[in-house]
């Protein structure tokens, strides 16, 4: 189940940490984590330079390193915890793949600006609370639309075959556990990890500005 393979996990890292950290896992996972925040600040920093709106390619540049770096991933984690023999990554699973980080890059650097500004302009929050909500729950709030898209996409990996009202059900069937489990991933990811990584770039183009 859910809760025991984070208790798993919990464990090995309290119990072992070095041999956690050293996962090949961990390692991949966390590579696609540190791709994706440079390629975000890398972007930011020159569109500010340039002194040109940074959305548009924010989100393609991120989207496309993440996008890459994670469907990579998850092809290698696909073979490794699949069901049954390791075998060709169909098209469409590939597809629904880039779907999903689309939308979690979208959910975690795009749309919390806006979110923010929509707290602001009615009047329930200061910038700088608004700012934190936004990027708390926008990425985790994705969760919601983008889990079926990763089921489905596991799905049509592990079950070749099946009718398209029996991966409905198999994913209806995994949807709360799955979607439960992204949500406890991403928070720390793109939620927490979105205001360490902003307060760590303001701090840092701060000092630069002093010198």
């Amino acid at each position: 189940t859910m809760a025991a393979s984070i208790l798993k996990s919990m464990t090995g890292l309290v119990t072992d940490p070095l041999n956690f950290f050293q996962q090949p896992a961990f390692l991949m996972i966390w590579g696609v984590y540190f791709i994706t925040y440079i390629a975000a600040n890398v972007v930011r920093t020159v569109c500010k330079k340039l002194e040109v709106n940074e959305e548009i390619p924010k989100f393609v540049i991120v989207t496309i390193l993440n996008t890459g770096a994670c469907v990579a991933k998850d092809a290698v984690f696909a073979k490794i915890f699949g069901s049954g023999p390791a075998r060709k990554i169909p098209a469409m699973t590939y597809a629904l793949f880039y779907t999903r980080d689309m939308l979690t890059m979208l959910a975690s650097f795009n749309a919390p600006g806006k979110i923010a500004e929509f707290f602001v302009r009615i009047g329930i929050m200061e910038p700088a609370l608004a700012a934190s909500v936004a990027q708390l729950l926008c990425p985790v709030g994705m969760q919601f639309l983008s889990t079926p898209i990763h089921l489905m996409g596991l799905n049509l990996y592990n079950s070749p075959g099946l009718e398209l009202s029996e991966r409905f059900k198999a994913i209806g069937g995994q949807y709360r556990d799955s979607c439960t489990g992204r949500m406890g991933r991403i928070l720390p990811a793109f939620g927490f990890g979105g205001i360490g990584n902003n307060m760590l770039r303001d701090g840092f183009h701060a000092k630069v500005m002093a010198v």
